[in-house]
């Protein structure tokens, strides 16, 4: 019975649907009423499309705000060097490089390797070369950029770039 209760289609059917149940000793659920069928229109195409187009960002970074990128990394003994190309903007100050280790340790995990590098005038390579790394580890790098808002004069760091794991030699 409270099967057909909940397919019921008006209020005359729910109360004659509950009186029933409730005649038989059973637990009367109220249903709320069911419309039959809706429709729903689907909207109509207006106007014309919009066509989206990248700007041009010599610098790199896929002309994204804030960018994206994969800097290239070369492992060394303890150490690695990241290349990547700087952002022109004027509102970029420098970056900071982590290096993270991938070795996970019992407890609390270590800190980050961190470098920083100034920023260079212009669209230019920055190369940055990461020391004190464990040699035979595989690290991932965190590429960000020291970015102050135009609005409220606060500076930031925005991370703009990670490597795969790479394992330094």
């Amino acid at each position: 019975m409270l099967a057909e209760a909940q397919g019921v289609d008006t209020l005359d059917d729910v109360a004659a649907s509950r009186a029933s149940v409730a005649q038989q000793g059973g637990l009367a659920v109220p249903q709320p009423p069911r419309p039959g069928r809706i429709t729903i229109m689907p909207n109509a195409a207006v106007g014309t499309p919009p066509t989206y187009r990248q700007r041009p960002d010599a610098c790199g970074g896929g002309g994204t705000t804030p960018r994206r990128m994969v800097p290239g990394v070369v492992p060394g003994r303890g150490q690695a060097t990241l290349d990547w190309m700087a952002d022109a903007r004027p509102e970029v100050l420098g970056y900071r490089v982590q290096a993270v280790s991938q070795q996970l340790v019992g407890g609390a995990q270590p800190a980050p390797v961190v470098q920083a590098a100034a920023q260079p005038e212009g669209c230019v390579p920055v190369s940055v070369t990461v020391t004190g790394l464990t040699s035979g580890a595989y690290y991932v790098f965190w590429l960000e950029e020291e970015v102050t808002s135009a609005s409220t004069g606060v500076t930031r760091l925005v991370q703009v770039g990670t490597t795969a794991a790479v394992l330094v030699g």
